[in-house]
C-alpha cells in the first residue's frame, strides 16, 4: 500500500535522517550487534512510527485524509528532518523544514514512537482546515438494524462486535481512502470533483438492511445501503468511489481536471524544448483523440492513471531521452547533429501528439 505515500506527500516532501548519533559516546560504547540493530531501527521502525499510518502522514485517517490539508503541509514543508538527540525536543517548523527530534533512548528501545499527526496539526494550525472540510457533508449511520430478528438472536459479544464494526470498519471501507472520498487518488483528488460532490450531497446516510441496494441520490442525500451480512463479516466492503462517480456523472469533470494538470506538464516540456533548440515550439496532446477512443471510454477504473502516464511520455521522447536508436529524444538527436536542429527550427512550429488506439502510426508532415 505504498502508492498513496508516494503520490500524496513523499514525492513532494524530502525526508532525511540525521545519523550523527552514531558518533555519540553512548552509541560508540555499544556492542556491534546492538549498533547494527539501532541503525536499522532508526531507518525503519522509527521513520514508519513517526510518518506513516493514521498517526502520521499517510493513512486513510491521517493528515492526508483531506487533500487540502495535505496541500497545506506540502506548501509549507519541503523537508522533514528526523534528528536523534540525547533528549526529545518539541516539533519545530523553521522556514520550509520540519525538525522532528527524538531521543537516543527511543532508538535503543526499538524506534517505536508516537506519530506526528497531532503535534503537526497543532503546530501548523490545521484543525480549521480539517473541520471546514469535514463539516460540508454530514455522515449518519442508520442503526435500526439492531432491532432486527437476525441481530436480536445473536450472542451479546457478537452484537457488540457488529455495532463496533458498523461504526468503524464499515464507514472506513465505504468512505475513506482511494476507494472512497478521502485518499490522494480518491474522488477528492481534484478540487473540482470534490466541490461537485459537496454541492450536491449534504448528507451521506449509511443504511444496514437485509440486502444490499444500489447507491441512491435523493435531493441532497446520498443513501448507501449495505447488508446485515456485510456487518456480520466484519464490515469490510468496497468503497463508493466508482459507483458514486457513475451516479453523479463525475467522469467528465475528472477528465477535465487531470487534463488540466497534464497540460501544465506539457507546458514545462515546451519550455525545455524551446530553450534547447532556441525557438518557441509548443507541445500539445490532442486530447480529443484520447477521449474519443473506445478503449479509453471503456476504461472506467484506470482512465485517470492513463492520462497521467500519457503526459509523461513527451518529456522523455522530446527532451530527456538519451538512448540509442528509438530511445533518443529530439533534443538529444539535435545536439548530436546540428543539421537536424536547423531543419527542426526551420520546419516545425508546433508538436501535436495524437493517440492512436488501434496501434497504428500515422505521420502527417505539414
Amino acid at each position: 500500500k505504498l502508492r498513496s505515500i508516494k503520490e500524496s506527500l513523499a514525492s513532494k516532501t524530502k525526508v532525511t535522517l540525521d545519523t550523527t548519533f552514531v558518533t555519540s559516546a553512548d552509541f560508540v560504547k555499544r556492542h556491534p550487534t546492538e549498533k547494527v540493530r539501532m541503525v536499522k531501527d532508526s531507518n525503519t521502525t522509527l521513520l514508519a512510527s513517526l510518518l506513516h499510518g493514521d498517526s502520521g502522514l499517510t493513512g486513510p485517517l491521517s493528515l492526508s485524509e483531506f487533500p487540502s490539508v495535505a496541500k497545506s503541509i506540502t506548501d509549507r514543508v519541503k523537508e522533514v528532518r528526523i534528528v536523534v538527540a540525547p533528549a526529545r525536543a518539541p516539533l519545530a517548523h523553521r522556514g520550509d523544514v520540519l525538525d522532528v527530534t527524538v531521543s537516543l533512548e527511543d532508538v535503543k528501545k526499538g524506534g517505536k514512537v508516537d506519530g506526528i499527526h497531532g503535534t503537526l496539526e497543532e503546530l501548523l494550525k490545521l484543525r480549521s482546515i480539517k473541520e471546514s472540510l469535514a463539516s460540508k457533508t454530514k455522515v449518519t449511520l442508520d442503526t435500526t438494524f439492531v432491532t432486527s430478528a437476525d441481530f436480536v438472536k445473536r450472542h451479546p459479544t457478537e452484537k457488540v462486535r457488529m455495532v463496533k464494526d458498523s461504526n468503524t470498519t464499515l464507514l472506513a471501507s465505504l468512505l475513506h481512502g482511494d476507494s472512497g472520498l478521502t485518499g490522494p487518488l480518491s474522488l477528492s483528488e481534484f478540487p473540482s470533483v470534490a466541490k461537485s460532490i459537496t454541492d450536491r450531497v449534504k448528507e451521506v446516510r449509511i443504511v444496514v438492511a437485509p440486502a444490499r441496494a444500489p447507491l441512491a441520490h435523493r435531493g441532497d442525500v446520498l443513501d448507501v445501503t449495505v447488508s446485515l451480512e456485510d456487518v456480520k463479516k466484519g464490515g469490510k466492503v468496497d468503497g463508493i468511489h466508482g459507483t458514486l462517480e457513475e451516479l453523479l456523472k463525475l467522469r467528465s469533470i475528472k477528465e477535465d481536471a487531470v487534463i488540466e494538470r497534464a497540460n501544465a506538464v506539457l507546458a514545462n516540456v515546451s519550455k525545455q524544448l524551446s530553450e534547447a533548440v532556441g525557438k518557441q515550439i509548443p507541445v500539445e496532446i490532442d486530447w480529443n483523440s484520447v477521449r474519443n477512443a473506445a478503449s479509453f471510454k471503456s476504461n472506467a477504473a484506470g482512465y485517470v492513471a492513463f492520462i497521467k502516464q500519457l503526459s509523461t511520455f513527451p518529456e522523455i521522447n522530446l527532451v530527456t531521452g538519451t538512448g540509442a536508436w528509438g530511445g533518443a529524444s529530439i533534443v538529444t538527436v539535435c545536439k548530436r547533429n546540428p543539421a537536424v536542429m536547423q531543419k527542426l527550427v526551420d520546419s516545425v512550429d508546433k508538436i501535436v501528439i495524437t493517440f492512436e488506439a488501434k496501434n497504428n502510426v500515422d505521420v502527417h508532415i505539414g
